[in-house]
C-alpha cells in the first residue's frame, strides 16, 4: 500500500484543532446545521461556517441545503477510525 504521507499530513492539520475534533465527533452522530454545530462548540456562527469550509475543501464532509439552512454532513469514512483511535486514548464529548 502507497501511503502519501504528504496528503495524509495536510488532512490531519485540517482537523487538528479541539473545536474542529468536536464538530466532527458531532457530524458523527448526525447531521447538522451550522448553527447547531456553532451551538454545540461554542463557537460564532461565523467561526463555524469557516471551520466547516475548511474540512469541506479537504472532502471530509459534504453539504446540502435544505430551503436556506445548509446542513452538514461526514464524507470521509476514515474520520470514523480516526475518532475511534482518539476516543480509545481519551474521553470524547465531556
Amino acid at each position: 500500500m502507497l501511503i502519501d504521507f504528504k496528503k495524509a499530513s495536510i488532512c490531519l492539520k485540517t482537523i487538528a484543532h479541539p473545536k474542529k475534533l468536536k464538530m466532527i465527533y458531532f457530524l458523527l452522530q448526525k447531521k447538522a446545521s451550522v448553527k447547531e454545530l456553532a451551538e454545540y462548540c461554542n463557537l460564532k456562527h461565523n467561526v463555524a461556517s469557516e471551520y466547516l469550509s475548511r474540512v469541506k475543501n479537504k472532502g471530509l464532509v459534504s453539504s446540502f441545503k435544505v430551503k436556506k439552512q445548509v446542513f452538514y454532513q461526514i464524507e470521509e469514512d476514515a474520520l470514523k477510525n480516526i475518532m475511534g483511535c482518539i476516543e480509545k486514548k481519551i474521553k470524547i464529548g465531556e
